[in-house]
């Protein structure tokens, strides 16, 4: 039961929301106003933040997700997932893990329908989802059975696929899928709220490693759980002696494992790094564009404030205390930002599906904690909104009752401490919307110099598509050339072809395959040095359009009995031979003993991404080492969708079973990496446009109320002798004094925020002198058009009125 001070207190403020309602139903401009900036601020921060917990914040559905680790080589140029040899040996290690897992993507194609795809298919280990706390909602997991290498196939499937292609058939556990042309039984259903790696996986397979003891290709991600006892910054500290102890043991035999390796882990998390870099740098942006909102929201309920004091002076009168004056206006505020906030809430539906589709996190939801911080945020908002203009309120309602209604009915001109408050709002807006143009423009041309960096090759009207044959039926290197052969062949008598090749590393395609080399006689460095690796068709090159620097490149005579050669990549020939000629060296390989003839030098490609240089890279012939996986590379000014129809005609005019999949142009690859940023850098332009247009209007609305307050003053000026011209100066001055004053502030804003995104900035320094000349003309402009409109209405005024009415 409730107390009498508890009602008194809920009908006080009852009696306060009232009041609220009702002054904002008097002044319906003045309250839709304030409701559509806060709306549109705290939608926008909602669905932003959104992004942010679904991707960074959100905690992981795996039981004490805190004690979860993933295990990394790290080496000194580059950093690489587990190994079977790792996974083996670690999982030994119960001073350091609980438990270990890990998991590797596959190839399969699900064949004996009548038109075979590619799944997405991972192979699994059985400890991993008894780490991450998974249990099938139909079936079983695998059994140690299963995960032997040449063991019983499986397959357990995901809730989505198993809804999809068999209708949430109840009785699925006694079929089976055609993969690569095997039977694989269905043991096993998981939950929906299963995604693991992610909301793409269909199905998983056992993880059957062969020799994992001795197995040093690295291509697992591997999971582990902290010993009992044991801190994530414990086990780093452990892991780092072990990983010493490692490289001492192998130093005399140079191995990988030896100088500059070691092991690291990283906690698990939702999202890579480079998501969530770009999220919290969203995420500040819309914070300082939310800043603006609050300060432009707080100067109109300052001006209100201003014009309401005969009124709230009458109610002290009347025996309001000042808590309680404070506490209206307090309230009016905070309905004002609820309201908003409620509106904000259609927007940042919009913001999230905007976000889904072209943001740099998948699919973010409003879930209950988004609701909770949209709520908080917007009882936080109008806080900071109305607390100064309600202690004003309550102070200059006092001092009204103290000196005489009578002048608060005849007041004409706003405080001293609420024109400072007002111009110190001003000069904030202005320099928070300065140091996001700063950032913004930095960002723009970041990207325009990224999208200017030559690619080393031609991307434009190129379509690529994958393929991967099955290993037990392309168990030989003859049979998989001749059914790559074949294709290219094909492929190349379309008309309207210009050139067909296949590559297994494509340029902004999915994966990477780096391994070790050594230069046969060049000392054997400390530290084995490493090169990306391709295996590429014949016409690879002129399909490509990559230029041949110097030899040459590989030729339909290239076959196994001949001479093995490879092609290696500028970047290669300047690190590894400097002005050495490279042409007629070898390069010896670990998976055999006989070595590479380099053959020629060609120019260097971006292969993952445009900011990041082109990596030593090593080419060698399909034609004498064909792989079951390659990437086909089709030059033509012919739509993709009717490439992709002949090319997969002809694949299946040799192999019926044989799909090719995830076909996109090369330029649409390209694109794809640049996604995120082009997505956050327009983000941050629309942030700091209307960020300035928000600034620019508070300083219109400033101006204009402080030149309604001084009409008299600015009369009996321009009685006495003062032209227009020059009153309407004295305003603009005025404006923009608070102009500059913005821009500084903001200037050195940005400088400190540059230090935050300087990793994210690409050929662009913060001295970018073009960036700087740009932002400081667009606000200038804008302050200037904002002072210039109400000093224009300074010239209309007659003196004789001015002075009659004032």
């Amino acid at each position: 039961m409730l107390d009498r001070n508890a009602y008194v207190m809920l009908g006080a403020m009852w009696a306060d929301i009232r009041l609220a309602i009702r002054q904002s139903r008097q002044r319906p401009a003045y309250a839709l106003a304030c409701i559509a900036v806060l709306a549109f601020g705290l939608g926008i921060c909602t669905a932003v933040f959104s992004a942010l917990y679904s991707a960074v914040l959100k905690p992981l559905p795996y039981p004490d997700p805190d004690r979860l680790v993933e295990v990394h080589n790290r080496f000194p140029e580059l950093h690489l997932p587990a190994s079977p040899a790792d996974y083996f040996s670690l999982g030994q290690r119960h001073e350091l893990f609980a438990e270990v897992g890990a998991y590797y993507f596959l190839d399969l194609n699900q064949t004996g329908i009548d038109v075979p795809r590619k799944v997405n298919a991972v192979a699994i280990s059985s400890s991993l989802l008894h780490l991450l706390g998974a249990q099938p909602i139909l079936g079983r997991t695998f059994t140690d059975v299963e995960q032997r290498y040449n063991g019983p196939r499986a397959v357990i499937l995901s809730d989505a696929y198993w809804r999809s292609a068999f209708d949430a058939d109840p009785q699925i556990l006694h079929r089976a899928l055609q993969l690569n042309g095997e039977l694989y039984p269905i043991v096993g259903v998981m939950p929906g709220s299963f995604a693991f790696p992610n909301d793409v996986t269909e199905m998983w397979t056992p993880m059957a490693l062969r020799d994992p003891a001795d197995n040093r290709s690295y291509f697992l991600r591997m999971y582990a759980r902290l010993a009992p006892g044991l801190d994530a910054q414990q086990a780093s500290a452990r892991i780092d002696q072990l990983s010493r102890q490692i490289a001492i043991d192998n130093a005399q035999a140079h191995t990988l494992q030896s100088h500059g390796w070691s092991y690291f882990l990283n906690p698990l998390a939702r999202s890579d790094e480079t998501v969530a870099r770009w999220l919290w740098i969203l995420a500040g942006a819309v914070a300082c564009f939310l800043l603006i909102v609050c300060s432009n929201v707080a100067g109109l309920v300052l001006v209100r404030s201003s014009e309401r004091r005969f009124d709230l002076a009458v109610r002290m009168a009347l025996g309001a205390g000042r808590w309680r004056i404070a506490r209206q206006v307090l309230t009016e505020v905070v309905l004002l930002s609820g309201v908003g906030g409620i509106a904000g809430l259609a927007i940042a539906r919009a913001g999230v599906a905007l976000l889904a589709r072209y943001g740099p996190a998948n699919a973010p939801q409003l879930e209950t904690p988004v609701f909770w911080f949209s709520a908080a945020l917007s009882l936080a908002t109008g806080v900071i909104c109305g607390l100064y203009p309600a202690l004003y309120s309550a102070g200059t309602a006092s001092s009204s009752v103290a000196g005489g209604l009578a002048d608060a009915g005849h007041q004409r001109t706003a405080g001293g401490a609420a024109r400072r408050w007002q111009q110190g709002l001003i000069v904030a807006q202005v320099g928070v919307a300065t140091a996001l143009l700063i950032c913004g423009g930095l960002m723009i041309r970041s990207l325009v110099r990224m999208l200017e960096t030559p690619l080393g090759f031609d991307p434009g009207d190129v379509v690529t598509m994958y393929i991967s044959l099955p290993a037990l039926r392309y168990s030989s290197p003859e049979s998989r050339a001749r059914f790559f052969d074949a294709v290219l062949e094909q492929s190349s008598a379309i008309p309207g072809v210009d050139g067909a090749s296949a590559c297994t590393l494509l340029p902004f395609g999915w994966g990477e395959n780096i391994n070790t080399f050594e230069i046969v006689g060049q000392p054997k460095p400390p530290v084995d040095r490493t090169a990306d690796l391709s295996t590429v068709s014949a016409g690879y090159f002129d399909t490509m359009r990559i230029p041949l620097l110097r030899g040459r490149v590989f030729t339909a005579q290239d076959h196994p009995g001949t001479t093995p050669l490879t092609v290696i990549d500028e970047t290669f020939a300047r690190r590894f031979f400097g002005v050495e000629d490279p042409l007629g060296r070898e390069i010896k390989m670990p998976w055999t003993a006989r070595p590479y003839t380099i053959a020629g030098v060609v120019g260097s490609v971006k292969v993952s991404a445009i900011d990041v240089d082109s990596s030593p890279t090593l080419y060698f012939s399909a034609a004498q080492g064909p792989l079951t996986d390659m990437t086909l590379a089709i030059r033509s000014k012919l739509p993709a969708g009717e490439i992709a129809r002949d090319v997969e005609r002809i694949a299946a005019g040799i192999d019926r079973n044989q799909p090719v999949y995830d076909v996109a142009p090369l330029q649409a690859r390209i694109d794809r990496s640049l996604k995120t940023r082009r997505f956050v850098v327009s983000l941050m332009v629309i942030f700091a446009a209307g960020g300035t247009g928000l600034a620019a209007l508070g300083l219109y609305g400033l101006l204009a109320y402080m030149v309604s307050l001084r009409r008299r003053e600015l009369g009996i000026r321009m009685a006495l002798g003062a032209g227009s011209g020059a009153v309407a100066m004295l305003v603009c001055r005025g404006g923009m004094a608070l102009v500059a004053a913005g821009v500084a502030l903001g200037s050195g804003a940005a400088i400190g925020a540059y230090r935050l995104i300087a990793n994210q900035m690409y050929g662009v320094g913060i001295g970018d002198r073009s960036t700087w000349l740009a932002v400081l003309g667009i606000v200038s402009i804008a302050g200037l058009i904002a002072s210039a409109l109400p000093a224009w209405r300074v010239t209309r005024i007659s003196p004789a009125e001015a002075l009659r009415t004032g």
